[in-house]
């Protein structure tokens, strides 16, 4: 018997609220293995990282799956670095159907990061707001993409004013295929990083943008009870820099070149620089304010070295290098 064409509505009413019902089951479920993985974050055993907070809560029905911590900090702790994310308000979330895609918000981050070693190499940064996204594959990282706003760099170690960007984007990807087609003779590549800089300035100088392309070769990982950076180095690893540019009314470049580090662990690194403002480029990089410069008609090709713990501009040493791993 056919349905009396009045009920047909009823019908569609019915069959649309046992779909939401199931898909309400569905969430639930998924909230709850959300729940356990934040659990896992939060016991101190975690072998991502120890995350601590004020409070917790969760949302996002029907089409995310959230987690809101205030006043929380995240800690990567290994043998050979710390990593440190303090955040007033550090937001997690990923959508049902996407178990291995994590999308991340922190509000007034503060990060920390220091390298264990002979001369410890020791960073510490903070922004308005971080947002990153991290793609796992199976357990290890697949993709993973950093976008700070209003990015400060403190002046001191590294600069002697402070380095300031209005957007700062970190983006890499694994290479698990490049590895597996390696030859021998080539170090393998497990890594792309994509950097990008809108507004990038030091101290007073004008504001630049920056755009360079890295791949990582060798292999990382710990070895015989060796650091992540001396199994990396034992591997012949490198940071190939295939490209990078920077682009302001007072600093124009491009350039490319390969860094590691040496047998003693201190950064090594060869590479050559094509510009018109030679002298800017000096003080760029001797982290001095940068003057005004009349460019040169001709594209200028400077050398770029780093060798121990110094670096120079067509052998002529400019800074020096606060950072050396050692020896295992």
């Amino acid at each position: 018997m056919l349905l009396a064409p009045r009920n047909r509505p009823w019908l569609l009413l019915a069959a649309m609220a046992v779909l939401v019902g199931f898909y309400s089951i569905y969430w639930f479920a998924q909230l709850r293995l959300f729940k356990a993985e934040m659990a896992s974050l939060q016991s101190g055993h975690s072998a991502v990282f120890d995350l601590k907070s004020k409070s917790v809560s969760y949302s996002g029905f029907p089409y995310r799956l959230e987690a809101e911590f205030i006043d929380a900090t995240a800690n990567r702790q290994q043998s050979d670095y710390k990593l440190r994310l303090a955040s007033s308000k550090l937001t997690i979330l990923r959508q049902p159907w996407k178990p291995h895609l994590f999308l991340l918000f922190a509000d007034n981050p503060n990060v920390e990061a220091l390298i264990y070693g002979k001369v410890p190499l020791h960073i510490v940064t903070k922004a308005a707001a971080l947002e990153a996204s991290l793609h796992l594959h199976h357990t290890e990282v697949g993709r993973l993409s950093l976008v700070f706003k209003s990015f400060q760099l403190p002046g001191g170690t590294w600069f002697a004013d402070a380095l300031t960007v209005d957007t700062f984007e970190i983006h890499g990807r694994a290479l698990a295929l490049a590895r597996s087609l390696a030859t021998a003779a080539t170090a393998p590549a497990f890594g792309e990083v994509v950097l990008e800089a809108e507004g990038l300035k030091l101290g007073d100088s004008k504001p630049a943008r920056l755009a360079a392309d890295l791949s990582l070769t060798g292999e990382p990982g710990k070895v015989g009870g060796k650091s992540y950076l001396q199994t990396w180095r034992d591997a012949g690893g490198t940071i190939e820099v295939s490209q990078v540019a920077i682009d302001s009314q007072t600093l124009k470049l491009s350039g490319s070149g390969t860094a590691s580090l040496d047998k003693t662990g201190a950064p090594v690194a060869s590479g050559t620089i094509e510009t018109t403002l030679p002298a800017a480029l000096r003080s760029a990089m001797s982290g001095q304010a940068i003057e005004a410069e009349k460019p040169s008609r001709q594209p200028q090709h400077v050398s770029i070295r780093i060798q121990d713990g110094q670096m120079f501009l067509n052998d002529g040493m400019v800074k020096a290098i606060p950072f050396a791993l050692g020896q295992n």
